[in-house]
């Protein structure tokens, strides 16, 4: 049987900034056969057809941050099969909306610099298992929709806010539905939409064995970082209103500043007059 790893919704450059560290792990202690991306790779927000948030970097500027990490996902992993995904396929999205034709587009690979090894298709089947990236999913009750639907064992991403395994039994197969969280900065600005909604984003990435789903979670600290980082840096917390505390002082009299779109953020406290990096 195929052990695969499964790496969850990334959405570079509002990737979680422990993923590449926490993903060597992963690939050190499992040693899997087979690596699937399970989509949203990149953010692309200002390709989205929702309301671009004016304080987040340009196009350009997005674009090749996003691909500052995607080029260390492709040194530790060569060979890769990716998703289709809502977030992804935004620039053909947008290219369709204006009436320019397929042979004016530029496939996967050769915009996103990727290498020879990395593959995008819309399902792959593993071992009878199937993997998607779940548009159309939604909620808890997503992982026994999904494997009852496609009437197979599925692997899916795209719901950030839920992660685990759901069996279900026919009189004939013993399938599961396997949803996998994803890899994302909730403290990222890509995210201030989500800062006060009750639902949390669960962290970590997925892997199946032998035909046996497994979650594998990144624990945090209470910096929202994961607890086996190398480097111990800290950064503030936020408050119940998605406020960040100054680390130095504790006061909530901050203001966000410098580089807002990336994984790292600059605040300045007004009471201590000192910055931080979150």
């Amino acid at each position: 049987m195929t052990k695969v790893l499964i790496i969850s919704d990334t959405q570079a450059p509002g990737h979680h900034p422990n993923t590449i560290e926490f993903l060597k792990k992963v690939n050190s202690q499992f040693k899997p056969d087979r690596i699937v991306h399970i989509g949203d790779e990149l953010d692309l927000h200002n390709l989205s057809k929702y309301k671009h948030d004016p304080d987040l970097p340009g196009p350009a500027e997005e674009i090749e941050q996003g691909l500052e990490f995607m080029e260390k996902l492709y040194k530790l992993f060569p060979e890769v099969d990716v998703c289709i995904s809502n977030h992804g396929s935004r620039p053909y999205l947008r290219a369709y909306e204006a009436g320019i034709p397929k042979n004016f587009i530029r496939s996967y690979r050769e915009w996103m610099r990727a290498p020879k090894g990395w593959n995008w298709g819309h399902k792959f089947i593993i071992d009878n298992v199937g993997y998607i990236h779940g548009e159309g999913l939604s909620g808890d009750g997503a992982r026994l929709k999904a494997c009852t639907l496609l009437q197979r064992s599925t692997v899916f991403g795209h719901l950030h806010s839920h992660a685990g395994v759901s069996w279900f039994s026919s009189k004939e197969n013993l399938m599961f539905g396997f949803n996998v969280g994803c890899l994302i900065d909730p403290h990222s600005a890509y995210f201030e939409y989500n800062r006060h909604q009750l639902y949390r984003p669960i962290i970590g990435c997925g892997l199946v064995q032998d035909q046996l789903p497994i979650f594998i979670p990144m624990v945090l600290d209470k910096y929202c970082l994961w607890v086996d980082r190398k480097n111990k840096t800290t950064r503030p917390i936020l408050d119940n209103n998605g406020q960040p505390e100054c680390p130095k002082c504790g006061s909530t009299s901050v203001q966000r500043r410098g580089t807002r779109g990336r994984a790292t953020q600059k605040i300045y406290c007004l009471k201590c007059t000192k910055w931080s990096t979150i």
